[in-house]
């Protein structure tokens, strides 16, 4: 979690990316939840991370709920393409649910 708040931070250009709990005096306009169904180096040679999240509004509207499932190609017996490759799902996702908040926070705006 604390890479992915770090992919987040660099890819919105914000200091402002909290984990949870946030301190109760912090108040926030949207908040993350992500719950990780999957992250492993699968048998056949590859990566997968497949999660469920959502983005929900600072009065607790859910503006989105996606399940994603990433996947890419690892040598099981080699452990370190294993861990560069769980990275680069990781930020793929992070990309993803970067890219979210601007196209969705616009839409629910012009509603």
């Amino acid at each position: 979690m604390r890479v992915l708040a770090e992919n987040l931070s660099l890819l919105l250009g914000t200091d402002r990316v909290l984990l949870h709990p946030w301190p109760r005096t912090t108040d926030v306009d949207y908040q993350v939840t992500v719950d990780v169904i999957r992250f492993d180096g699968g048998v056949g040679g590859e990566v997968v991370l497949a999660v469920r999240w959502s983005l929900i509004r600072a009065d607790g509207k859910e503006l989105t709920m996606r399940k994603t499932r990433l996947q890419a190609p690892a040598n099981p017996r080699d452990y370190e393409a294993t861990v560069t490759a769980m990275s680069r799902i990781l930020e793929d996702l992070s990309r993803d649910i970067a890219a979210t908040p601007q196209t969705t926070v616009q839409q629910a705006s012009t509603r």
